[in-house]
């Protein structure tokens, strides 16, 4: 299940960067940090928000910050 999760997250991650920057990010691993590694500004991270949350019904900044793709997996899991 985690990895079907993952899966989901590294597209919804590889779509964004491919409509906003016309390139994809194709090692996405957990441990990727969203403003450092795929320099997501505060546009991109409330436009993760509203994705995430339409394909998971989960909003991943309720109770605190997001930081790299595991932030959003654990919350995503947390959520199941």
């Amino acid at each position: 299940m985690e990895n079907n999760i993952l899966e989901e997250i590294k597209i919804t991650l590889n779509e964004m960067l491919l409509e906003n920057t016309g390139d994809t990010y194709p090692k996405l691993n957990i441990n990727n940090n969203l403003r450092e590694d795929l320099h997501f500004d505060s546009f991109d991270m409330a436009e993760l928000t509203v994705r995430i949350e339409a394909k998971f019904g989960v909003d991943i900044f309720e109770g605190g910050h997001i930081y790299t793709v595991n932030d959003i997996l654990q919350k995503l899991e947390l959520k199941r």
